[in-house]
């Protein structure tokens, strides 16, 4: 059955074996942290440790938003990395970039 799905995408709260399992059914699948997941980190403070000017944050909370309303993976991938130019080079946050782009 796996044989005749194409799926290009899956969300998950980064476990490992649910990972795993996408990956070695369809190798080629994009994982995705699911949306409450990655506000709730955003909120709990594990990306907050990263941001040097908590100044940043109102700018940065609005650019979370905007990725969240992506209605695409390719519009996604325009604009997730000019977010994350502007918050390692105007903003001066390259830990938090970094941090939040590897999530």
């Amino acid at each position: 059955m796996a044989d005749e799905l194409e799926v290009h995408c899956g969300g998950l709260d980064r476990c490992v074996y649910i990972a795993d399992a996408y990956v070695e059914t369809w190798a080629e699948i994009i994982l995705l942290l699911c949306w409450p997941h990655l506000a709730r980190k955003f909120k709990e403070g594990e990306f907050l440790k990263a941001l040097v000017n908590k100044d940043n944050l109102g700018v940065i909370t609005k650019h979370v938003h905007l990725l969240h309303s992506c209605r695409s993976i390719p519009q996604f991938e325009l604009l997730a990395p000019l977010i994350f130019e502007v918050w390692d080079k105007a903003l001066d946050e390259p830990a938090f970039a970094k941090r939040f782009e590897a999530t």
